[in-house]
């Protein structure tokens, strides 16, 4: 069900600290890649969603339109647009009818077409849940549930989030953490682009949280 012939594009959040800064060069195929810092936002820039603590849990790129993506659940701010050449605010994703979870929104990721998802965190879906991850279909637009349910009970969701692909052939894959036993990562796939179902994974070997 994890079709690895649709491309994947990642972000690693620890880039969003310093954007593609410290990154020196690297050598690939016998040619020298240079990497310059682009921008950076510090802690203490009178931005509230971005601090030194552990309240920016989600950063990607749109591929479209090139801007940068924030979740933070600090002061009450949850998606930010920033300027992918600048770094400058542009302005909030719409949140309405965002709500539920620990926390409303922990991570986000965007599809090769611009299309927005974020998920919620949830400690279990017994607890904290149902597990949502919802859809913008652009950064004007308002939000839509993607999916909502409970992919594993037990398990804690929304510490990371990763999409690839886009229109019906678009995948988010989440892992889980918080049980000794269970679903270690689910999948979810859609017919239509905009509904997602949820298959789980327990590859034997792997550890809690490991995901």
């Amino acid at each position: 069900p994890f079709d690895r012939a649709v491309p994947q594009r990642r972000l690693w959040p620890a880039i969003f600290a310093s954007l593609l800064a410290g990154l020196g060069s690297a050598s690939l195929s016998g040619q020298t890649l240079s990497f310059d810092e682009g921008w950076s936002i510090a802690t203490d820039a009178g931005r509230a969603y971005i601090t030194a603590g552990t309240t920016e849990r989600g950063v990607a790129v749109n591929p479209v339109s090139g801007n940068v993506i924030v979740v933070s659940r600090a002061a009450g701010t949850w998606g930010v647009v920033l300027d992918g050449a600048t770094g400058d605010e542009l302005f909030d994703l719409d949140m309405t009818g965002v709500s539920g979870g620990t926390f409303p929104l922990s991570t986000v990721g965007v599809a090769d077409d611009g299309v927005i998802y974020a998920a919620n965190l949830v400690v279990s879906a017994t607890d904290t849940g149902p597990f949502r991850i919802y859809r913008w279909a652009s950064e004007d637009a308002s939000p839509t549930v993607a999916y909502v349910g409970a992919p594993s009970e037990a398990m804690r969701f929304g510490d990371s989030l990763d999409v690839r692909g886009m229109g019906a052939d678009t995948q988010i894959v989440a892992g889980t953490s918080g049980g000794a036993t269970g679903v270690r990562f689910a999948v979810f796939s859609t017919e239509d682009g905009e509904n997602f179902e949820a298959t789980g994974f327990s590859p034997d070997g792997v550890a809690a949280g490991a995901l």
